[in-house]
Formats: structure tokens, sequence, C-alpha cells
């Protein structure tokens, strides 16, 4: 429960400092890899495919996902951390026009306040 807040509190705030100023302009960055857990490498390279296809909100509900089900504590925060870099991500894309991105940040303000995305 504690994780869920402090990832809505980190999530309304980012999206309220990407407001203040502009990103560079390109697209979403992919998820690195690099040193995940076989399992979490699972899940990122199932969320870089959506992001390959410029499909972020699928991205986000992937990870969205295995944040829920995570086994282990390094596995949930290596999935907090990825979802940290794509909310970064589409900020930036965002700001730079992108609309996909600016429709996968309204699902993440929706399901940071509660609604949108069932628990």
């Amino acid at each position: 429960m504690i994780m869920k807040f402090a990832f809505s509190t980190l999530f309304v705030s980012a999206v309220l400092l990407a407001g203040c100023g502009s990103g560079p302009g390109g697209g979403v960055e992919k998820l690195s890899t690099e040193n995940a857990d076989p399992v979490v490498n699972k899940t990122l390279t199932e969320a870089n495919k959506a992001i390959e296809s410029k499909k972020y909100q699928e991205a986000m509900m992937v990870l969205m996902a295995a944040r829920e089900t995570s086994v282990s504590e390094q596995q949930s925060l290596q999935i907090q951390n990825s979802m940290r870099s794509l909310q970064t991500s589409l900020m930036e894309a965002a700001a730079a026009g992108d609309p996909n991105a600016k429709a996968a940040i309204a699902v993440l303000r929706a399901s940071s306040s509660g609604g949108g995305i069932s628990r």
C-alpha cells in the first residue's frame, strides 16, 4: 500500500513538473534490460515491444501488472525503476507533442487517482 501511495505521489509530482518545462524532441525510449532479473527481463522485453509499436498504454499496463505480481523485493524495485524511466520518457514525448504519449499519461493520471485501472 505504501508503494502504491509513493508511486502515485511520485507520478503526480512528475507530471506537474513536466508541464513547467519543455522536453527534448524525440520518441519514448526503450527500457534498459541490463542487469535485470530473468523474470523482470521478460516483462521489460514485452514492454519494449509495445514501446517500439508506440503502444505506450500497453507498455504501462505490462509494467503495472508486473508490479502487482512481482515475487521478490528486487524484482519489485526493478519494475518500479523501469516505470519511472518510462514515465519520464512519456512526459518528454508528450511535451514534444506525441499524442500516444499524451494518451498514456492520461491513463496514468486516472490510475493514480484511483480510477481507470483496477488494482
